[in-house]
């Protein structure tokens, strides 16, 4: 068995026990929280998402590209100075910014009829902290250390669960749960962290003739894209219906939406592998391989949630949450056809191709637009997305055959 075929196996296998353990304290939390409060709950996650994948993935990507591309030119000693320079560079900004975070959370919660606004604040911290921890993984995914990547990430998954769910249980609040994740992440940073040595001034960093913002930018204007595909939708509904369905609604979309981690496993390998390619057709290859690798698995997790999917909503989260149920299967495959869109734009997001970058935040756009027409029904907003996402991978692919052939 090819290293790339068993990193990938062992991958997929630690995101699918990450997603499980990620269902389970949702669920948990669904259970625990009426619909309405729950509503207030999944608003906070959904920022978290939307940060997630508008900038602490482009920037993982970046940094493993910086990484990878260090290693391929046998400068290994610089990884290290990379690594600094980094997590000096998130605590800088991001200290900074957390006063501005706990100020918008105001007109936040007022705008998702959120009734305290140290929910969206806690969103926020829980995305700063984030960024800490993806720096770390940033590094080691570069670096190919599959093992100890998979091991953070399950485990992070593990300890939300634990935290979340103990302090759901205890104080029975949206707060108590996003405090259980909050810690979870800082829990699981601290190991990495501390193993390899806390930042301390700013280290002096050799790039290689790395340009970072030339990787960022297009990466940035994907992920932001892709965000406004997989998360706004939660909030969109959480803004324009009642507390009661914009619950039950999200406790459909996060069990539709955690097929999304179908595709992390074959993104992370995307990067190196696109790096150590020695030509286009070498590219061109790797890629289709790796779309063709992650529409299979997709497709058989949708046919299982077509089977099981209302039921399983009813065994997860209660009777409560029923009503919401058959928007499962349209919600799953917009959510696999959204992945899809993002590893094809996030290819071209590393070749350069800024052009195909701004289109694919333009259908974003459009797609906001079309929920805006049709938010008088929910089961208009899963069609909507299906609809704007088979065109965002219609697009993609041509830009991306187009892009080859040059």
């Amino acid at each position: 068995m090819s290293s790339e075929r068993w990193n990938t196996l062992v991958l997929t296998g630690a995101n699918g026990v990450a997603a499980a353990l990620a269902l389970v304290f949702l669920a948990v939390a669904g259970r625990l929280l009426r619909p309405d409060a729950y509503s207030d709950f999944a608003a906070a996650l959904s920022i978290v998402h939307l940060g997630t994948f508008a900038i602490i993935n482009p920037l993982n990507q970046t940094i493993a590209h910086h990484v990878a591309r260090l290693r391929a030119m046998r400068i290994d000693a610089e990884v290290e100075a990379a690594r600094l320079h980094y997590l000096n560079a998130v605590w800088r900004w991001g200290l900074p910014l957390l006063p501005v975070a706990a100020a918008l959370a105001f007109p936040v919660a007022r705008w998702l009829r959120i009734p305290s606004p140290l929910v969206p604040f806690l969103g926020f911290a829980i995305l700063f902290a984030l960024v800490h921890l993806n720096v770390e993984r940033a590094v080691i995914q570069g670096e190919q250390r599959v093992a100890p990547y998979a091991v953070n990430f399950v485990s992070e998954s593990a300890l939300r669960l634990l935290f979340g769910a103990a302090l759901v249980l205890r104080l029975g609040t949206p707060s108590a749960g996003l405090t259980g994740y909050f810690l979870s992440i800082v829990v699981a940073a601290a190991p990495l962290t501390l193993a390899r040595g806390v930042p301390a001034g700013r280290p002096g960093l050799t790039t290689g003739g790395y340009s970072f913002t030339t990787v960022f930018s297009p990466l940035l204007i994907v992920s932001i894209a892709s965000a406004a595909f997989q998360n706004s939708d939660v909030l969109f509904v959480k803004a324009f219906f009642t507390g009661s369905e914009a619950g039950r609604y999200a406790a459909v979309a996060f069990l539709a939406k955690a097929l999304q981690v179908l595709v992390l496993p074959f993104s992370v390998m995307l990067t190196p592998s696109l790096e150590l390619a020695k030509d286009a057709r070498g590219a061109r290859r790797t890629l289709t391989r790796l779309c063709l690798h992650y529409a299979a698995s997709a497709a058989a997790a949708t046919v299982v949630l077509a089977v099981v999917g209302e039921t399983f909503i009813t065994l997860l989260y209660g009777a409560a949450y029923a009503p919401a149920a058959h928007l499962i299967v349209p919600l799953a495959i917009a959510t696999c056809l959204s992945a899809l869109s993002y590893l094809i734009g996030h290819a071209l997001a590393l070749k350069g191709r800024l052009r195909f970058a701004l289109l694919y935040l333009a259908l974003a756009g459009v797609q906001w637009l079309a929920f805006s027409v049709q938010h008088r029904s929910l089961d208009a907003i899963p069609q909507v997305m299906i609809a704007v996402q088979a065109a965002a991978v219609a697009l993609l692919a041509l830009a991306f055959a187009a892009s080859q052939r040059r």
